[in-house]
Protein backbone atom coordinates (compact mmCIF):
# COMPACT_ATOMS: atom_id res chain seq x y z
CA UNK A 1 0.00 0.00 0.00
CA UNK A 2 1.70 3.18 -1.13
CA UNK A 3 0.20 5.39 1.39
CA UNK A 4 0.52 3.35 4.67
CA UNK A 5 3.80 3.96 5.61
CA UNK A 6 4.86 5.74 8.41
CA UNK A 7 7.55 7.80 10.63
CA UNK A 8 10.15 8.64 8.21
CA UNK A 9 9.30 10.97 4.83
CA UNK A 10 9.08 9.12 1.40
CA UNK A 11 11.66 11.87 -0.28
CA UNK A 12 13.85 8.48 -1.19
CA UNK A 13 11.62 5.85 -1.90
CA UNK A 14 12.34 6.04 -5.25
CA UNK A 15 15.66 7.70 -5.45
CA UNK A 16 17.90 5.95 -8.11
CA UNK A 17 15.17 6.70 -10.64
CA UNK A 18 15.06 10.83 -9.73
CA UNK A 19 18.06 12.67 -11.43
CA UNK A 20 19.64 15.44 -9.24
CA UNK A 21 18.55 18.99 -9.70
CA UNK A 22 20.31 21.72 -9.63
CA UNK A 23 19.76 22.36 -5.84
CA UNK A 24 20.99 18.47 -5.48
CA UNK A 25 24.47 19.66 -7.45
CA UNK A 26 24.75 22.75 -5.07
CA UNK A 27 24.56 20.36 -2.00
CA UNK A 28 26.87 17.93 -3.73
CA UNK A 29 29.31 20.95 -4.21
CA UNK A 30 28.71 21.89 -0.45
CA UNK A 31 30.27 19.03 0.94
CA UNK A 32 32.88 18.96 -1.33
CA UNK A 33 34.03 22.28 -1.03
CA UNK A 34 33.54 21.76 2.75
CA UNK A 35 36.18 18.99 2.89
CA UNK A 36 38.39 21.00 1.03
CA UNK A 37 37.97 24.13 3.47
CA UNK A 38 38.66 21.43 6.30
CA UNK A 39 42.03 20.46 4.42
CA UNK A 40 43.94 22.93 2.77
CA UNK A 41 43.00 25.89 0.31
CA UNK A 42 43.27 24.84 -3.64
CA UNK A 43 45.51 26.73 -4.93
CA UNK A 44 44.56 28.89 -8.48
CA UNK A 45 41.10 27.27 -8.80
CA UNK A 46 38.71 25.09 -7.72
CA UNK A 47 39.31 21.70 -6.98
CA UNK A 48 37.02 20.39 -8.72
CA UNK A 49 37.72 21.80 -11.95
CA UNK A 50 40.58 20.15 -11.55
CA UNK A 51 39.54 17.29 -11.13
CA UNK A 52 36.24 17.32 -13.69
CA UNK A 53 37.83 15.80 -16.85
CA UNK A 54 35.69 12.76 -18.02
CA UNK A 55 33.58 10.87 -16.08
CA UNK A 56 30.61 11.44 -13.47
CA UNK A 57 32.80 14.75 -11.83
CA UNK A 58 33.29 16.30 -15.52
CA UNK A 59 29.60 15.82 -16.05
CA UNK A 60 28.57 17.04 -12.82
CA UNK A 61 31.26 20.12 -13.57
CA UNK A 62 29.57 20.66 -16.69
CA UNK A 63 26.05 20.71 -15.13
CA UNK A 64 26.87 23.81 -12.91
CA UNK A 65 26.09 27.10 -14.48
CA UNK A 66 28.21 28.80 -16.12
CA UNK A 67 27.76 32.16 -13.97
CA UNK A 68 28.62 30.01 -11.13
CA UNK A 69 31.49 28.00 -12.17
CA UNK A 70 32.83 31.21 -12.42
CA UNK A 71 32.38 32.18 -9.35
CA UNK A 72 33.68 28.82 -7.46
CA UNK A 73 36.57 29.12 -9.74
CA UNK A 74 37.44 32.57 -8.13
CA UNK A 75 36.56 30.10 -5.17
CA UNK A 76 33.97 32.98 -3.93
CA UNK A 77 32.01 30.16 -2.50
CA UNK A 78 29.48 31.61 -0.77
CA UNK A 79 28.96 33.56 -4.30
CA UNK A 80 28.47 30.77 -5.97
CA UNK A 81 26.28 29.05 -3.37
CA UNK A 82 23.76 32.29 -3.74
CA UNK A 83 24.42 31.96 -7.68
CA UNK A 84 23.02 28.24 -7.74
CA UNK A 85 19.79 29.19 -5.61
CA UNK A 86 19.03 31.89 -7.87
CA UNK A 87 18.94 29.19 -10.58
CA UNK A 88 17.03 26.51 -9.09
CA UNK A 89 14.36 29.50 -7.25
CA UNK A 90 13.73 31.09 -10.47
CA UNK A 91 12.96 27.55 -12.35
CA UNK A 92 11.02 25.64 -9.68
CA UNK A 93 9.35 28.23 -7.54
CA UNK A 94 5.35 28.01 -8.06
CA UNK A 95 4.11 30.01 -10.21
CA UNK A 96 7.21 30.91 -12.31
CA UNK A 97 7.39 29.02 -15.87
CA UNK A 98 5.31 26.57 -17.24
CA UNK A 99 3.68 23.96 -15.63
CA UNK A 100 4.78 20.21 -16.47
CA UNK A 101 2.70 18.03 -17.28
CA UNK A 102 5.23 14.54 -18.26
CA UNK A 103 6.09 12.15 -15.67
CA UNK A 104 5.87 8.30 -14.64
CA UNK A 105 4.12 5.95 -12.33
CA UNK A 106 7.04 5.46 -10.07
CA UNK A 107 8.01 8.86 -9.84
CA UNK A 108 4.22 9.57 -9.31
CA UNK A 109 3.62 7.33 -6.50
CA UNK A 110 6.69 9.29 -4.98
CA UNK A 111 5.52 12.49 -5.26
CA UNK A 112 1.77 11.06 -3.97
CA UNK A 113 3.97 9.84 -0.96
CA UNK A 114 6.04 12.87 -0.30
CA UNK A 115 3.18 15.47 -0.66
CA UNK A 116 0.99 13.28 1.97
CA UNK A 117 3.82 13.54 4.66
CA UNK A 118 4.12 17.19 3.78
CA UNK A 119 0.45 17.43 4.02
CA UNK A 120 0.54 15.36 7.53
CA UNK A 121 3.04 18.20 8.66
CA UNK A 122 0.94 21.10 7.68
CA UNK A 123 3.67 22.13 5.21
CA UNK A 124 1.23 21.92 1.98
CA UNK A 125 -2.72 22.49 2.02
CA UNK A 126 -4.87 19.18 2.01
CA UNK A 127 -6.40 19.57 -1.63
CA UNK A 128 -2.99 19.01 -2.99
CA UNK A 129 -2.76 15.61 -1.31
CA UNK A 130 -5.91 14.92 -2.82
CA UNK A 131 -4.83 16.04 -6.29
CA UNK A 132 -2.02 13.60 -5.81
CA UNK A 133 -3.72 10.79 -4.20
CA UNK A 134 -6.55 10.66 -7.19
CA UNK A 135 -4.22 10.63 -10.25
CA UNK A 136 -1.63 8.77 -8.97
CA UNK A 137 -4.16 5.72 -8.48
CA UNK A 138 -6.28 6.91 -12.09
CA UNK A 139 -3.03 6.28 -13.42
CA UNK A 140 -2.14 3.41 -11.57
CA UNK A 141 -3.86 0.53 -13.69
CA UNK A 142 -2.88 1.49 -16.92
CA UNK A 143 0.78 1.94 -15.94
CA UNK A 144 1.88 -0.50 -13.72
CA UNK A 145 3.22 -2.74 -15.55
CA UNK A 146 5.82 -0.08 -17.11
CA UNK A 147 6.32 1.99 -14.12
CA UNK A 148 9.41 4.05 -15.70
CA UNK A 149 7.61 4.80 -19.12
CA UNK A 150 6.93 8.74 -19.32
CA UNK A 151 3.14 9.45 -19.77
CA UNK A 152 1.55 13.16 -19.57
CA UNK A 153 -0.97 13.85 -17.11
CA UNK A 154 -4.07 15.28 -19.23
CA UNK A 155 -6.91 17.32 -17.80
CA UNK A 156 -9.92 18.45 -20.27
CA UNK A 157 -10.18 21.57 -19.10
CA UNK A 158 -8.51 24.83 -17.83
CA UNK A 159 -9.80 24.07 -14.12
CA UNK A 160 -8.28 24.16 -10.67
CA UNK A 161 -7.11 20.69 -10.64
CA UNK A 162 -5.07 21.24 -13.43
CA UNK A 163 -3.91 24.82 -12.25
CA UNK A 164 -2.81 23.59 -8.95
CA UNK A 165 -0.60 20.83 -10.58
CA UNK A 166 0.43 23.24 -12.25
CA UNK A 167 1.87 25.23 -9.28
CA UNK A 168 3.05 22.13 -7.83
CA UNK A 169 4.52 19.12 -10.27
CA UNK A 170 8.23 19.31 -9.96
CA UNK A 171 8.46 22.71 -7.95
CA UNK A 172 9.90 23.44 -5.05
CA UNK A 173 6.64 23.35 -2.65
CA UNK A 174 8.13 23.21 0.42
CA UNK A 175 11.73 23.56 1.28
CA UNK A 176 12.95 23.36 4.69
CA UNK A 177 14.21 26.54 6.24
CA UNK A 178 16.92 24.26 8.37
CA UNK A 179 19.05 24.51 4.77
CA UNK A 180 19.92 28.16 6.01
CA UNK A 181 21.22 27.09 9.70
CA UNK A 182 25.27 26.27 9.60
CA UNK A 183 26.63 24.80 12.89
CA UNK A 184 30.06 25.89 14.10
CA UNK A 185 31.42 22.76 13.18
CA UNK A 186 30.63 20.34 10.31
CA UNK A 187 33.63 18.00 9.39
CA UNK A 188 33.65 15.01 11.77
CA UNK A 189 36.37 13.13 9.47
CA UNK A 190 39.77 13.15 9.97
CA UNK A 191 42.42 14.88 7.98
CA UNK A 192 44.58 11.74 6.77
CA UNK A 193 40.66 10.88 5.75
CA UNK A 194 39.93 14.21 3.52
CA UNK A 195 43.40 13.64 1.70
CA UNK A 196 42.48 10.02 1.00
CA UNK A 197 38.93 11.09 -0.34
CA UNK A 198 40.34 13.96 -2.27
CA UNK A 199 42.91 12.20 -4.00
CA UNK A 200 40.32 9.66 -4.67
CA UNK A 201 37.88 12.08 -6.21
CA UNK A 202 40.69 13.92 -8.12
CA UNK A 203 41.52 10.55 -9.94
CA UNK A 204 38.11 8.86 -10.06
CA UNK A 205 35.66 10.68 -9.72
CA UNK A 206 33.91 8.92 -6.86
CA UNK A 207 35.19 8.64 -3.66
CA UNK A 208 33.78 7.14 -0.68
CA UNK A 209 34.42 7.99 3.03
CA UNK A 210 33.01 7.46 6.47
CA UNK A 211 31.55 9.79 9.69
CA UNK A 212 32.10 12.53 7.62
CA UNK A 213 29.84 15.08 9.25
CA UNK A 214 29.34 15.66 12.50
CA UNK A 215 25.84 14.02 14.37
CA UNK A 216 24.48 17.55 14.32
CA UNK A 217 25.05 18.70 10.69
CA UNK A 218 23.85 15.12 9.32
CA UNK A 219 20.87 15.45 11.70
CA UNK A 220 20.14 18.75 10.09
CA UNK A 221 21.14 17.76 6.21
CA UNK A 222 18.68 15.04 6.66
CA UNK A 223 15.69 16.93 8.02
CA UNK A 224 16.48 19.15 4.83
CA UNK A 225 16.53 16.41 2.37
CA UNK A 226 14.08 14.89 3.88
CA UNK A 227 11.53 17.60 3.74
CA UNK A 228 12.47 19.76 0.96
CA UNK A 229 10.74 19.08 -2.60
CA UNK A 230 13.25 19.34 -4.85
CA UNK A 231 13.77 16.38 -6.87
CA UNK A 232 12.58 16.89 -10.07
CA UNK A 233 12.88 14.57 -13.75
Amino acid sequence: KPFSRAGAPPCFHVAQSMPRSPYTRLLLCLVSLALLAETRPPPGSCAAKRASGEGAAGRAWSGIEPECRTKLEANRTAAAMRCLEGHFLEAREPGRRAGDFFTTLRKLRHDAEMITWLEQEGKVKTEVKKLYRGIYHAARPKHMHQPDKVFEVKFQEQNDDRSLWQKAHNKAIYIDPVGKEVPKKTIRAKPVALQTFEESFASSGYAVIDKLLTDGTMKKLQQFLQASSFYFY
